[in-house]
């Protein structure tokens, strides 16, 4: 089955309830990066080198969270990253929501991209293209206004 979460967003006036994704785990609340700095600590993730970082974020609460990360100036990780922000950003704007990036925008403008984010591991990359059958539905999207239950809908 495959719906419309945009059209079904649109009926619900935006009140879908779900959190809006984060390509790092938890700071979808971020408000401000407080700190963003490297231990020296290396790791290799999904085969690519990458260096340990503490980011110490400020969420809408005011309350500091300290996560830590293995970033990387790959292009793959780094494009991945971008990618999976911008997704939130779609997510967010269909849901009607905030969501802020701050930890995406500190990544963004220090060229870096996320291998390990707290428990989030990348387990495989790779640059070749995928093939047409990975962006095929499977199914036709649904109308969500046909779903009893659902305000806007019968």
């Amino acid at each position: 089955m495959v719906i419309d979460l945009s059209a079904m967003a649109g009926m619900m006036g935006g009140r879908m309830g779900a959190e809006v994704p984060s390509t790092s785990p938890g700071t979808d609340r971020a408000v401000e990066v407080e700190s963003f700095g490297a231990t020296g600590e290396k790791e290799v993730v999904a085969g690519i080198q990458g260096e340990v970082y503490e980011i110490r974020w400020r969420d809408e609460d005011g309350r500091t969270h300290t996560d830590q990360a293995v970033l990387s100036d790959n292009p793959l990780a780094v494009e991945l990253t971008s990618v999976m922000h911008e997704v939130a950003r779609t997510y967010a704007e269909a849901m009607d929501r905030e969501h802020s990036g701050v930890v995406e925008d500190a990544l963004s403008a220090r060229g870096l991209g996320i291998l390990r984010y707290g428990d989030m591991r990348l387990t495989e990359i790779s640059g070749e293209s995928p093939g047409e059958k990975a962006f095929t539905l499977p199914a036709k999207p649904m109308d969500p206004s046909g779903m009893g239950g659902i305000p806007g809908g019968r």
